[in-house]
């Protein structure tokens, strides 16, 4: 089992960044609250590397460059699920779009599993 980290420091989430800079590829998923707001609020970030897991809690007061200079990092491709939402909830959070990306649900596609698999 990998080890799960409980982010809500900066120095924790630095930290992560750190041990994952020559990382090829992060599975990503978040999770936004719609209610009541225009935009999505973001209330998760979840990371998963080969051999690590974190949460990120983004209520915390954190600086989130290391996070956003990751979701960039051309040699780091990012793997989502259904990535719509995603892209929304982080470009309107950070205002950046995460490339390169991966969306396993189009691949599945592409497999011939159809066209909305979960």
């Amino acid at each position: 089992m990998l080890p799960i980290h409980w982010i809500d420091q900066q120095g924790s989430l630095d930290a992560l960044f750190e041990r994952q800079q020559h990382a090829r590829f992060v599975a990503i998923d978040t999770e936004f609250v719609r209610r009541k707001t225009f935009y999505a609020e973001l209330g998760l970030v979840q990371l998963a590397f080969s051999d690590e897991i974190a949460l990120v809690d983004p209520l915390a007061k954190l600086n989130w460059t290391s996070l956003k200079a990751a979701l960039v990092n051309p040699g780091l491709t990012k793997i989502f699920h259904a990535v719509g939402e995603d892209l929304e909830v982080l470009h309107d959070q950070f205002l950046i779009m995460p490339t390169p990306l991966f969306d396993t649900q189009i691949g599945a596609a592409f497999c011939g599993m159809g066209n909305s698999l979960s």
